[in-house]
């Protein structure tokens, strides 16, 4: 659990590096609606962490 965790937290954080894939979500939900998915996504990787 621990190293899904670790690859879904990191994952998520190296995608504003491809803002070809960034913007094209961004348009497909809005801005605050990706901005809320992210951070749910973010917080799962910090509790695959914490219970890994």
């Amino acid at each position: 659990m621990f190293w899904v965790g670790v690859g879904l937290f990191f994952g998520l954080h190296v995608m504003p590096s491809f803002p070809k894939l960034r913007d094209g979500l961004i348009g497909r939900l809005g801005e605050n609606p990706y901005k809320g998915v992210y951070s749910l996504i973010v917080l799962m990787g910090m509790v695959l962490i914490v219970m890994g």
